[in-house]
């Protein structure tokens, strides 16, 4: 099985036995937070890359949305990156990541619901920033986004702790992760959004990165720019990059 995106026309790949297939994107923040949940958990799984503008036949009849993530797990297809975490985390044994403490729960879906406070304004930024015609809308998504990222690290300060999980990564820490490890190539665009201006954040992007989960999933800056570069040009190979086979 091919690592590289398969994409319209593309056969489809032998179902390998014993393991969950995961449908995905490298460029998908979204899949990313079920391959982080994947790796924490060690779940045995393998992963069938989907080129997202030029979808196989086969991925769009499994997806009502045609987006990843897509599990296929005894028998039936889910959808969307929170109802799959969720369910890999209650279905799999090992560390669980959603919280039992009711109150904690809820705090936890209030971050992630205000999460959409600070995507928004990410891509109006990431996509962009540079066009002198947007120039307003940009520097208006600007002040959002840091008033988004000034939320997350006054609530990481109640907490009081590394990770916003505690002591461990949670799956709230998990699920808002794939932004803020794209967030250093928007520093190079729009040097004013800098996490280091935030220093419980940048603290826990630091630890963050530690996490063996995180590190088995995560590119580097100088991929995801190479990739934002080549997305913007219209190149076709940007879900490539990096990939000989």
């Amino acid at each position: 099985m091919s690592l590289k995106a398969y994409k319209s026309g593309s056969a489809f790949p032998e179902i390998q036995k014993d393991k969950i297939r995961v449908y995905s994107s490298r460029l998908c923040p979204y899949a990313e937070r079920a391959r982080l949940v994947l790796h924490h958990k060690n779940i045995i799984h393998e992963i069938v890359n989907i080129d997202l503008k030029d979808k196989p036949d086969w991925f769009t009849s499994r997806t009502p949305t045609g987006t990843v993530p897509v599990i296929e797990h005894n028998g039936a297809a889910l959808f969307e990156s929170t109802a799959v975490s969720e369910y890999l985390d209650d279905t799999f044994p090992g560390d669980k990541l959603q919280p039992t403490d009711p109150c904690r729960k809820a705090q936890d879906r209030i971050l992630l619901e205000m999460f959409g406070k600070f995507t928004t304004p990410y891509y109006g930024v990431l996509f962009n920033s540079g066009n002198e015609e947007k120039k307003a809308e940009v520097e208006e998504k600007i002040i959002l986004l840091k008033k988004s990222l000034q939320f997350y690290e006054t609530e990481l300060a109640k907490r009081g702790s590394e990770f916003f999980g505690g002591k461990a990564p949670a799956m709230i820490d998990f699920f808002i992760w794939p932004w803020f490890e794209r967030l250093p190539v928007m520093t190079l665009t729009v040097p004013s959004v800098d996490i280091s201006q935030y220093p419980k954040l940048a603290n826990w992007w630091k630890v963050m990165t530690q996490v063996p989960a995180v590190k088995e999933v995560m590119c580097d800056t100088d991929w995801h720019l190479q990739v934002m570069k080549m997305y913007r040009a219209g190149n076709q190979d940007a879900p490539n990059l990096g990939l000989e086979e």
